[in-house]
């Protein structure tokens, strides 16, 4: 059975790509700073509006923080992209920056302690490939891409890789709020652009005409829909995984362009669109796309194969949230079970408590530290060795 992470971020990458669809027909008669600020603007009424009278949170300033970089990254990369696409041919510069969009969520993942199964980190890398081939298109003998094209293409990919581990890190009690604060800070940079560029009331040239318009409303409306299953399959699922997998909205783009302005698709991408199958198959067979915590949540007992040394106790302490129990270390923590990891260890000080650092995908924590003194922690995981 494939896990729920992993459905929304398929769904988040066929709504991507849709919104792209639509978002590529509006240009062609308007100009793309004109069309991303409509674009812009409508997702972000829409995910107010979601927000208000839907979704609900609270405003957490931490979590509109990371938000607020998430857009501006994603609006940064935008204008790298279409710089590279300016200075050389778009199948290179696609491929750079998809791949490395699809990429770095892998590495910061891996590096924040995610250990997905063998299999999962396989159908990772068949996914980032599959990326490669969908994004890009054969070179034309005439045409050339410049060295500046492709650092602009590499800086494009690096903003929205980054734009996928900002978005992974805001917590779960803020509801929409830190995308609709993301889409706020792009749609207000991208206006500043416009106003820095000389567009102003002697020059409408920007505005687009009205059916533009009415793809761009739709292109910005499937656009935050997609941001949104994004965001909760992250909060759900492992970055490293979710994010190569939503990496691939370009499939439905090109579906869409096959099926409604007939648009011819090349053997490659065909490919690429079938690698990607394969990827999925992989990951959903290879299970795990949810971290699961090594502690308990909600009042179980700790397991016995992970006692303290030195014959410290671990007993149940009432009243400590989230199903917490006290600690009496000795000098220093070890886990007799081979399964089981001990990452970062610090200094041991008076009994405090074990417990969730984030119940939908933090790893558990212990802590040490004098009472109302400074506490150190060290993190627990599961090893999928």
């Amino acid at each position: 059975m494939i896990e729920v992470p992993l459905l929304l971020a398929l769904a988040s990458a066929m709504t991507w790509g849709a919104g792209d669809f639509f978002g590529g027909l509006a240009t062609r008669n308007a100009k793309a700073v004109g069309t991303t600020f409509v674009s812009q603007s409508i997702g972000l009424v829409g995910l107010v509006i979601v927000s208000l009278f839907g979704a609900g949170g609270s405003f957490v300033g931490e979590d509109l923080a990371w938000g607020t970089g998430a857009g501006l990254c994603a609006m940064t990369g935008l204008g790298l992209f279409y710089e590279a696409m300016g200075r050389g041919s778009f199948g290179p510069v696609a491929s750079i920056a998809s791949v490395l969009s699809g990429a770095i969520p892998i590495v910061v993942g891996l590096a924040l302690g995610e250990r997905p199964s063998s299999l999962v980190l396989g159908g990772v890398g068949v996914a980032v490939f599959a990326i490669w081939l969908v994004a890009g298109e054969k070179r034309k003998p005439h045409e050339a891409s410049s060295n500046s094209a492709m650092v602009f293409a590499g800086g494009a990919g690096i903003f929205f890789g980054a734009y996928f581990v900002l978005l992974s890190r805001s917590g779960g009690e803020s509801g929409l709020w830190p995308l609709a604060a993301g889409r706020l800070a792009a749609t207000t940079a991208l206006g500043l652009t416009i106003l820095v560029l000389g567009y102003g009331k002697a020059d409408a040239s920007w505005v687009p005409p009205r059916r533009s318009r009415r793809l761009s409303a739709m292109a910005g409306l499937l656009d935050a829909a997609a941001n949104a299953l994004y965001f909760y399959a992250s909060r759900n699922g492992l970055l490293s995984v979710v994010a190569v997998i939503a990496s691939m909205y370009p499939a439905s783009t090109i579906v869409l362009a096959r099926f409604t302005i007939r648009e011819r698709v090349n053997r490659r991408r065909l490919c690429g669109m079938a690698v990607g199958l394969v990827a999925v198959s992989l990951i959903a067979k290879g299970g795990a796309v949810t971290p699961e915590p090594l502690l308990p949540i909600g009042g179980a007992n700790l397991p016995e194969s992970i006692p303290p040394s030195s014959g410290s106790e671990v007993t149940p302490a009432g009243g400590l949230a989230n199903g917490s129990r006290s600690v009496q270390p000795p000098d220093e923590l070890a886990f007799t079970d081979p399964e089981l990891e001990l990452l970062a260890p610090g200094p041991i000080g008076e009994p405090t408590s074990i417990e969730p650092s984030n119940p939908l995908q933090g790893t558990p924590v212990v802590c040490f530290g004098t009472p109302g003194g400074p506490t150190d922690c060290i993190s627990l995981r599961a090893s999928n060795r």
